[in-house]
């Protein structure tokens, strides 16, 4: 079964929220990213509008939040409101300790409810919808209704004031829309992956205007996305020959620039990353590259449930080194 991302946990959220309370902003050169992603032209969900604003400040308790208002219209009535509750769920999605997903998920209802249009609000509900679907594994029902509600705020923040030019709400429509498709077969995966790529593809644009280059967890994404298609199994390739007129393709070495390049961004950033570094080398047949890259993993903490099964794999793929 294919599977581009692992929706419940993981650096994609999890980093996010680590570098929404730094301060630093990171400036390296640009990554240049394909454009020949198939549906991009008509039937895409982005309008390629030029570039994204600047992440707002917002202040909450005392705490400055770097972009606790990005991608939130400014000057608008109410737009103070809108950033205290855009601090505020930040505040409980990084840190649990004291609340759960479902109340992370119950506040960002409701500020949805008083701030309808605020592209802020809006991609953060559709983050808690992922987050709280994964614990819904004993009830596959629940979790793809949860699923397909993100799937429809993250539509809802995409036609938001200023949600063309969000990185945010592109990268997580192309994650919970994949976790949605997850649920409904190897074949609805297929269906959903070129628009997972549209999406992913206009966040490392949109971030790329925002930071000075494209956010490493969304080079991540894109690199999973071609070693899936690269690495495609017989019986997965007959099942996408029946989907597509023309089956995406990729390589192993298109899936490594990626990865290598995230690293190049942000050194260590994801225990995934490096374990996909390696992976690549190693189907590439350099057994050098492939231990030197999954000892750099296994080297790397265990901070959570996704780290520990990364963490078994590069184990497991540097016994083939």
């Amino acid at each position: 079964r294919m599977q581009l991302w692992r929706s419940g946990v993981g650096r994609g959220t999890r980093g996010l929220s680590a570098r929404i309370t730094a301060t630093a902003v990171r400036r390296r050169s640009l990554v240049s990213i394909p454009r020949n992603v198939g549906t991009a032209s008509t039937s895409s969900p982005w309008k390629m509008s030029a570039g994204a604003g600047a992440a707002a400040a917002a202040v909450a308790g005392g705490l400055i939040v770097a972009d606790a208002a990005a991608c939130a219209p400014a000057g608008k009535e109410g737009a103070s409101d809108a950033a205290a509750d855009t601090a505020t769920a930040e505040q409980l999605h990084a840190d649990l300790q004291g609340h759960t997903r479902q109340h992370v998920l119950d506040f960002l209802e409701g500020a949805a409810v008083r701030h309808p249009t605020d592209t802020g609000i809006l991609w953060r509900l559709g983050r808690a919808c992922v987050k709280r679907a994964d614990e819904l594994q004993a009830d596959p029902a629940a979790k793809l209704a949860l699923l397909e509600k993100g799937v429809a705020v993250l539509e809802r923040a995409r036609g938001s004031p200023g949600g063309d030019t969000c990185w945010k709400t592109a990268m997580y429509s192309g994650i919970v829309l994949n976790a949605q498709s997850e649920c409904l077969g190897t074949k609805a995966q297929l269906e959903a992956s070129p628009a997972c790529k549209v999406h992913w593809v206009r966040a490392a644009e949109l971030s790329t205007a925002e930071l000075g280059r494209p956010d490493p967890t969304v080079l991540n994404l894109i690199g999973r996305w071609c070693f899936t298609f690269a690495d495609m199994g017989w019986v997965t390739r007959r099942v996408a020959a029946a989907v597509f007129a023309v089956v995406p393709t990729s390589s192993y070495d298109e899936a490594l620039g990626y990865f290598k390049r995230a690293e190049d961004s942000e050194p260590g950033f994801y225990l995934n990353n490096r374990m996909n570094v390696g992976k690549c080398y190693l189907r590439k047949g350099d057994k050098a590259g492939a231990k030197e890259w999954l000892g750099k993993a296994l080297a790397m903490e265990q901070v959570d449930a996704e780290a520990v099964k990364d963490h078994a794999e590069a184990a497991e793929l540097l016994k083939s080194c």
